[in-house]
């Protein structure tokens, strides 16, 4: 991923939280300091829909494993009481400070922009013949943030 792609999807600063801000600054720092061998692009990020309708949204590098763990009650605090949860939206293909960003700028987005983002990825599933077998995207989709 090019400095310029992975510029135009990360979040606006201005809307995030203070410690956002500064964990992304540490993360960034951190990030070009590490040799290009030892960045792992194995982390995605993920939107579950819980069972009263909300939305939560994580990160992992196994997502088989955390679904289970979601849906098993082992999994965030968050979900435990809102199970089972339904894999809506993943992005593949991420670093764990790319995928930590992504989760960030998803988690500053209104419900809206979340749900217009799932119905975005569930078209273009549609549209390569996938159907409604289930979010896998491209590494290549990434939805801008303003």
């Amino acid at each position: 991923m090019t400095e310029e792609e992975d510029a135009s999807w990360r979040p606006s600063i201005r809307l995030m939280k203070l410690r956002y801000k500064r964990m992304l600054t540490g993360m960034a720092r951190k990030e070009k300091a590490i040799s290009r061998r030892r960045l792992k692009r194995d982390w995605l990020v993920y939107i579950l829909r819980c069972s009263d309708g909300r939305l939560y949204t994580g990160i992992t590098n196994n997502m088989d494993r955390r679904l289970k763990m979601h849906n098993g009650g082992t999994g965030a605090r968050y979900t435990r009481v809102r199970r089972p949860v339904e894999l809506v939206y993943q992005e593949n293909g991420l670093t764990r400070s790319q995928a930590l960003t992504r989760e960030c700028g998803i988690k500053a987005m209104s419900r809206a922009k979340k749900e217009n983002l799932i119905t975005k990825l569930n078209h273009q599933l549609k549209v390569v013949g996938r159907g409604s077998k289930g979010p896998i995207p491209s590494k290549n989709f990434k939805e801008k943030i303003p």
